[in-house]
């Protein structure tokens, strides 16, 4: 995966995060992030989610009925996390 673009969606979710104004504890639907990244590959915004999740910001998907599904934000990402720093962490996750 292409690292600069994958940046651009980490970067792309935390501002989405942001704006809505989600916190720790809130549900961010994968619809919405779809929909807020639409200039973005889906199978780059999925993995990144699925990195997000591994590592502990999100937690595993919840079916939501109408609104499709969710992930509870468990923690917030922080500005200074990287594409690489996220990348170590999910490598580091699967030796747990």
């Amino acid at each position: 995966m292409n690292t600069e673009q994958n940046q651009s969606i980490l970067s792309r979710v935390r501002e989405f995060m942001t704006i809505a104004g989600l916190k720790p504890g809130d549900l961010i639907y994968r619809k919405d992030i779809l929909t807020y990244c639409s200039d973005l590959r889906q199978s780059y915004i999925d993995c990144t989610r699925r990195k997000l999740t591994k590592t502990g910001f999100l937690s595993d998907g919840e079916r939501q009925s109408k609104e499709g599904v969710a992930y509870r934000i468990l923690r917030s990402i922080p500005e200074t996390l990287t594409c690489s720093q996220l990348d170590k962490m999910y490598d580091a996750s699967f030796s747990r």
